[in-house]
């Protein structure tokens, strides 16, 4: 709703107006921030999957010198 003033548009019409054109920019930003996390997340688990699996293979090394 714009109320409009001797022809100018009065402080409440250019709130809303901007409302208005700025109407689902927030779920377009959350939909930007949610992917990055979960590309993040995969990131991460990817990193901590080959540092376990390179541990693992570490600590079955030294089990093998020691038994041997």
């Amino acid at each position: 709703m714009i109320t409009r003033s001797r022809g100018r548009v009065g402080a409440v019409g250019k709130v809303a107006a901007r409302r208005h054109e700025e109407r689902g920019e927030g779920v377009v930003s959350v939909a930007i921030a949610v992917l990055i996390i979960a590309f993040l997340g995969v990131a991460l688990w990817l990193i901590f999957d080959a540092l376990v699996d390179d541990v693992g293979d570490d600590i079955e090394t030294q089990i093998e010198e020691i038994g041997d």
